[in-house]
């Protein structure tokens, strides 16, 4: 009888000693199933807030693409152009494809064609980011170069980093620059004045304290003489 008890006792301590790690295990995974539980809810959360945000960017992107169309009154392969033109101009930028829609439709309002807006947009985009200017500025300024001395649309990059370098150099601004040009570039447009010496001299007088108001006169008034000059000046330029 004691040796079947003894026996039964054995018997009963090794299932005992077997099941406990098998609880363990049970516990463990039961813990890892809940922590993934939580991280796969978690990563749902996260998905529908990204998936939101993307629905909610297409739809401004889309609006502004309308607004674009409406003032372009560009179809088929001109749209198509403009929509590459901010797609990419979102990829490549600090601004956004709808930030980029919305330069269109600026330089739309500006009088340029679908094709020219897509050609000035980087040159726009560049003088905006360049001083955190307003996108609508930054048109006004980059599309008066381009119309006062005559220059294609894709020149706008051209135009931006003439005016960063000016800027740059005399502690003014773009914008400075562009005001300054409202007043004098006409005329060195008309006297067959490279943008390049016109934005040079203005940055001259900007870097001797003179503002954009000043100093386009003052170029100005410079131009206008050496067209007209007096007596004594003509015998000076011609000695």
């Amino acid at each position: 009888m004691s040796t079947r008890s003894e026996t039964l006792r054995i018997i009963i301590a090794a299932q005992d000693s077997a099941s406990k790690p098998l609880r363990i295990v049970q516990t463990e995974v039961k813990r890892l199933g809940e922590t993934m539980s939580r991280w796969l809810k978690r990563g749902a959360a996260a998905a529908a807030v990204a998936f939101g945000a993307a629905i909610v960017a297409a739809g401004r992107f889309s609006a502004a693409m309308s607004r674009v169309q409406a003032v372009s009154r560009a179809t088929g392969g001109d749209l198509a152009l403009l929509r590459d033109s901010a797609l990419a101009m979102g990829r490549t930028t600090r601004f956004s494809a709808t930030e980029a829609a919305e330069g269109l439709t600026l330089l739309a309002q500006a009088g340029f064609s679908a094709r020219d807006a897509a050609k000035a947009l980087p040159g726009v985009l560049a003088a905006a980011a360049a001083e955190n200017m307003n996108l609508g500025r930054a048109v006004e300024i980059v599309s008066q170069a381009l119309v006062q001395f005559g220059k294609p649309a894709d020149d706008s990059g051209k135009i931006a980093n003439l005016l960063a370098s000016g800027a740059a150099a005399s502690v003014t601004s773009i914008e400075n620059l562009g005001q300054a040009l409202t007043f004098a570039g006409g005329v060195a447009s008309n006297m067959n004045v490279p943008i390049q010496d016109a934005v040079t001299a203005l940055a001259l007088f900007a870097k001797g304290g003179e503002d954009s108001t000043r100093a386009g006169t003052a170029l100005r008034n410079i131009l206008i003489k050496m067209a007209a000059p007096t007596n004594a000046a003509k015998e000076v330029l011609d000695s």
